[in-house]
This record gives structure tokens, sequence and C-alpha cells, in this order.
């Protein structure tokens, strides 16, 4: 019986086959590697004719070079050019169109995107969405300084100086006042890519990592101010406009940490060892 069974489950098996050495097919393979070639193929094409239009639109046909204008005319034909064509059309004209990038110009002549009720914001998923983040900040602003708990008193105390609803209110409206700068700094970003034609659409999530930065920096360099320098003149603007201009510009933050380590180090490390 054994030797049976054992015969059934070989049967069907090329001559010294073993399960041992056969190997495994993992998940995608080939068809996911179809399909990734299937999708670049697509961004190739699609950039080629962003780019295409950007050139006819001002520089007149002639621009074209001879590559780009074979793998068009395969494309209008309903023909697929090999991808080592569709690769140096690609480059012949991102050549041509520098400083403008190629996604710049995809995602510019990008319409199709523009759904919902803040599609009267642009194509662009980003510009909406840190749009409406500037917006939330901003109305996040107004709404926590109309507390009464937010005044000159209030704003010029440190963390360890309140407890309680008080400090929870400031540390709101100074994440706010952050808020407001980091999204606006990140929104203007955005612009001048978008102004300059070298917009990334793959690089989104660096916009949203600059408004965490900006968030963390400018309540961080407020409180740092506040803390080793206490009692200093200063405005009664002065907590909120350090946040709102941390949150700009998170560097301030890095800038202020860094003198702060530097200032440490001379302590306990030797001039020579600096």
């Amino acid at each position: 019986m054994a030797a049976q069974n054992s015969g059934e489950r070989t049967a069907g098996r090329a001559p010294g086959e073993d399960d041992r050495v056969r190997p495994l097919r993992t998940r995608g393979e080939p068809r996911g590697v179809e399909a990734e070639l299937s999708g670049f193929r697509a961004e190739i094409v699609v950039e080629l004719l962003a780019m295409a239009r950007h050139l006819t639109g001002g520089a007149g046909t002639e621009a074209l070079g001879e590559a780009a204008t074979g793998a068009l005319a395969a494309l209008d034909r309903g023909e697929a050019p090999p991808l080592d064509d569709l690769l140096t059309a690609h480059h012949e004209l991102k050549l041509k169109v520098a400083p403008a990038t190629p996604g710049a110009l995809a995602a510019k002549g990008d319409s199709t995107s523009a759904r919902g009720l803040f599609r009267f914001l642009g194509p662009n998923p980003i510009v909406r969405q840190l749009t409406l983040a500037n917006l939330f900040f901003l109305a996040l602003f107004f709404g926590v300084s109309l507390s009464p708990m937010i005044n000159i008193e209030t704003l010029q105390l440190s963390i360890y100086e309140q407890s309680g609803a008080a400090l929870g209110i400031k540390l709101l409206f100074l994440v706010a006042a952050a808020g407001l700068g980091a999204s606006f700094g990140a929104l203007f970003d955005v612009w001048d890519e978008l102004r300059t034609e070298r917009f990334n659409p793959r690089a989104e999530s660096l916009h949203w990592m600059k408004v965490g930065l900006g968030i963390v920096a400018g309540l961080a360099l407020t409180e740092i101010f506040q803390t080793t320098a206490p009692g200093a003149e200063t405005s009664p603007a002065g907590p909120a406009l350090l946040a709102l201009v941390g949150g700009f510009s998170a560097g301030l933050l890095h800038i202020a940490l860094s003198r702060m380590v530097n200032a440490v180090k001379s302590i306990f490390v030797p001039p020579n060892d600096r």
C-alpha cells in the first residue's frame, strides 16, 4: 500500500525530479513583471505625449526629433513601439523640454483626476490637499484665538509655568500657527514647482513630511526659546510668530538644536578633538 501511494505521488513526474529541488513559483511571476512593464510603458507614453504637446504648442513640429516622431507615428497607427524606441524618444524629448520635467508636464496636462467638490482647486491632488490643510489650520488658528485663555500673559509663559486647560489651549494655538506656516510653505513649494514645470507627482510624500516637520519645529522652537530665555524682552506676538516662522522653515529648529549641541560639546570635548 505504501509503495502504491508513493507511485501515485510520483506519477506524471519527470524521471529524477525531486520535490526538494523543484523551484517554487513566487507570487507575481511572471504576471507581476508583465504588469509592471505594462504600467511602465504606459507612463512613458503619457510623458512622451505630454512633452510632444508642450513642444508642438510653442515651437512647432520641427522641434521633435527623429526618434520621437517615429515613436509617435507608430502610436498613431495603433502599433506598440519597442520599449527601447520609446525610451530613446523619451530621452530625446526630455533634453528638449529641460528644465521642465516629463512628470511635471504630464501632471500639468492631466485634467481627468480633478473630480469632486474641490476640483476647482486644480487637477493635482497634492495642491487640493495642501490648500485644504492650509484652510484648516487657518480656521483652527482663528478659532483658538477666540478663547479667553489666549492672551499676552499666557503666551509669554512656558510649559512649566502652566497646566491643565490653559496649557492645552496654548499648545493648540501654537500647533495651529506652526501648521499654518508649514502648510503655506509646502503649498508655496508646490506652486513654485508647478510654475517652473518641475513638479514631481511621485514626491508628494515629501511635501507632507515638510508639513509634519514644520509643526514639530514651530512648537519646539517656541518652547525652547521660552525655556532658555525666560523673561527676555519679546513682542506680544513673539510666540505665535516663532511658531509660524518655525513651521515655515523647519531648518530653524535644526540650527537652534545644532548650536545647543555645539555649546554642550564645547564643554566636554577638547578643542583639538572637535
